[in-house]
């Protein structure tokens, strides 16, 4: 079908069959197309195509091979032809109607009394790459294992050079106790005429190690409870969160230094594992969290203010970001949907590399891979890595062709991690949102559903410890993490109080009075005496010195605290003298005398010119340029942008008659696959056009091999030589 013709059939879809091919295809949305014209050619174009035939399950693309078998490429033919191709493989005739009118929807095959099918199309595909045929692969294994050397030579040769090779033993005259003959008489070859032969498509999958692709996914009944997967999936990736959180709180108190290159030290992870002394933070999950946690603009590297002493301030570092800031005051389903569109554009294969955002492991097909290792796993039911792989290839073939064993494993434990798979004995299932997440389906309503409310209020305990009975509010949890130390983490979380807690409270600005008038206001239950007295105990010593800004000073009403701290060897590298028996002073920064005079034993606190506890913790350190986020599929405009661009089409359509030849390499790979003649006008080295009756036998290299149908010869054409070719 010509330029034209395409156009004219585009013309006459409805608005709302149009808004959906746009939807379908949203790279040729982008920018919305002008004309009708425009669009035509947009959808034709070779990368569209191929994208298009990226996102076809495997029977769609049965039915493309099916009506390409009958003729559809030259003529138009009948439903029926395409279903007897097809319903020897075990697809009713309805799902092929189903699956045709699918093709039509998205503009790769045209139905009208007839369909027909765009040369463009079957062009897009992988070399020697097919669906049907290759549902039952047993019998090609068992014959090759009876073929000799030299059989099994020339299979892997024809393998390598895309199935097809010349033979004066592909004539029907041969003699039949040759190789080849031998092998098409066992049906692992096929005559493609008097000179060629091509691997059948079961023997090119089995030498390709593909696996066999059913045209249908197993669809297994689900067989686990739907509210407990998800709830297990929700308390796993609001753990997941918190370890995200727990990183950015540590790379804004010390940001890791990058190596020369620009790179992260190999010992990088292993350090923040063990700086962050949390079960849950491994190597392997700190990795994830770094990967994840820069595709969401969180964390990224470069140049980074408040850069603690003693790093040089002049480096690049892993470090937080302004993003990071206002993802924290997010609320848990909220932090949790953007951890999960992270990661799903997230192009970094954790798995490969013992360094995260590495350049060698960046991926530009991952994301894609991501949704298609999702939609393998089906929703609610416990399957196999390798039974979702199978699922996986049926659903995407062309996409799952490329996906290793290990690339499997490698998204299928992180999904464990962001609580999308649930584990079960050797199997995992997909919860709701990794269902919608693989289907690019919006399932920020599925997570408000599934993850608990949150609360701002908790349970204290008699042991020092404190229970939050849900996902605490992003106010609760800043508090809570300055004044204790999480215990147990989970969607209950349990927080422990310590001496060294209480008073990294103190050291925040915060008075005694004020922690217990926190703690009373959101306790569910009366405070226990021995947090009290722990409380009253630390403020007790606490604030005993007094410091302010000479650069520094140190104060105390008992001269003998101050006389004691300056015995100590710290009051040398403070600094500090004494200008009266009560008040010491000192050139360094207050923060610096402070974190001295902690060492020697002493807590003091620091003050302002009113007198008034004042925090002196250093500002997080953040990064001076925010770095790009990591940007997922390209989707489709909104309805409305859709319907109005249409609207523009049709206002802007000419229906004047445009001349238009077909593609020139489409049309003459359409002819290998249906053995149809053509005629080919090329010129010659001398420049003159020569015009051949041609049956062209493949196309590689940019050139064609074809048959001359007046002499009989195989003759290579050059495409750069070829000005026009016909159909016979």
């Amino acid at each position: 079908m010509d330029n034209h013709s395409f156009r004219t059939w585009l013309s006459q879809r409805t608005d709302d069959q149009l808004t959906q091919l746009l939807r379908l295809r949203p790279d040729v949305a982008h920018p919305l197309p002008p004309t009708m014209a425009a669009l035509a050619t947009r959808l034709r174009v070779h990368a569209s195509l191929a994208r298009a035939a990226a996102e076809l399950s495997a029977l769609q693309l049965a039915v493309l091979e099916a009506a390409s078998a009958a003729g559809a490429e030259f003529e138009a033919v009948s439903v029926t032809a395409i279903v007897e191709v097809l319903t020897p493989y075990g697809a009713s005739p309805e799902s092929i109607e189903c699956a045709l009118e699918e093709l039509e929807d998205r503009a790769l095959l045209i139905q009208e009394d007839a369909s027909v099918l765009l040369t463009e199309v079957l062009s897009t595909l992988p070399p020697s790459f097919h669906v049907v045929g290759t549902q039952d692969l047993s019998w090609v294994r068992a014959a090759l294992e009876e073929l000799d050397p030299k059989q099994h030579s020339l299979l892997n040769a024809l393998a390598r050079a895309d199935g097809i090779g010349h033979s004066k033993d592909a004539a029907l005259d041969a003699d039949p106790t040759r190789p080849i003959p031998r092998l098409i008489e066992a049906g692992l070859l096929e005559r493609a005429d008097g000179s060629h032969v091509r691997l059948t498509a079961a023997v090119a999958a089995v030498l390709r190690g593909q696996p066999p692709i059913p045209l249908t996914p197993v669809q297994p009944h689900p067989s686990e409870d739907a509210q407990r997967l998800n709830s297990t999936g929700a308390a796993q990736g609001l753990e997941f969160c918190r370890l995200v959180a727990d990183l950015i709180a540590q790379l804004s108190q010390q940001p890791v230094a990058l190596n020369k290159d620009g790179r992260l030290g190999a010992r990088s992870c292993a350090g923040l594992a063990k700086t962050l002394a949390d079960p849950s933070a491994t190597e392997t999950n700190i990795a994830c969290a770094i990967t994840v946690a820069a595709s969401a603009g969180l964390i990224g590297t470069g140049l980074t203010s408040h850069v603690p002493d003693p790093l040089p301030s002049e480096a690049n570092y892993l470090a937080a970001t302004r993003g990071a800031d206002e993802w924290l005051e997010l609320s848990a389903a909220e932090r949790y949907s953007a951890l999960i569109d992270a990661w799903l554009a997230s192009p970094w294969a954790t798995w490969e590399s013992n360094r995260p955002l590495e350049t060698e492991t960046r991926h530009s097909d991952l994301p894609r891979h991501k949704r298609l290792v999702l939609a393998g796993y089906p929703l609610h039911t416990p399957i196999s890595t390798e039974d979702a792989r199978i699922r996986a290839l049926s659903i995407r073939p062309v996409l799952g062709l490329n996906l290793a064993p290990e690339r499997i494993s490698g998204v299928a434990e992180e999904a464990r991690l962001l609580g999308l798979l649930v584990p079960s004995a050797q199997e995992d299932a997909a919860t709701s949102i990794a269902s919608q997440a693989a289907q690019n389906e919006d399932f920020e309503a599925t997570l408000l559903e599934i993850v608990p409310a949150e609360v701002d209020q908790f349970i204290v305990q008699g042991d020092l410890t404190l229970l939050v009975p849900g996902p605490p509010t992003p106010e609760l949890a800043r508090e809570l993490n300055v004044c204790a130390q999480v215990d147990t983490p989970g969607l209950a979380s349990t927080y422990r109080f310590t001496e060294a807690t209480v008073r990294r409270a103190f050291d925040a600005g915060r008075s005694e009075s004020e922690l217990h008038e926190w703690l009373a206001g959101h306790s569910m239950s009366e405070l226990p005496q021995a947090l009290m007295f722990l409380i009253s105990d630390v403020a007790r010593r606490h604030g005993a010195l007094r410091g302010g800004a000479i650069a520094s000073y140190l104060r105390c009403a008992d001269p003998e605290i101050l006389s004691a701290l300056m015995a100590s060897p710290q009051a040398a590298q403070a600094r500090l003298r004494l200008i009266a028996d009560t008040v010491a002073v000192s050139e360094l920064p207050l923060a610096q005398v402070v974190s001295l005079a902690q060492q020697a034993g002493f807590h003091p606190a620091a003050e302002d010119s009113s007198g008034a506890t004042i925090d002196l913790r250093p500002e997080p350190a953040r990064l001076f340029a925010q770095p790009q986020v990591a940007k997922g599929r390209r989707e489709a405009p909104e309805p409305e942008v859709l319907t109005r661009a249409v609207a523009a089409m049709r206002e802007r359509d000419n229906p004047a008659p445009e001349e238009s030849g077909a593609d020139v390499t489409a049309l003459l790979t359409a002819a290998v696959r249906g053995g149809r003649s053509v005629s080919v006008t090329a010129v010659n080295a001398q420049g003159a056009e020569i015009t051949s009756q041609v049956t062209p036998v493949s196309v590689a290299g940019g050139r064609v091999d074809a048959r001359n149908l007046a002499t009989g010869a195989t003759v290579r054409i050059p495409l750069s030589r070829i000005k026009n070719v016909r159909m016979n």
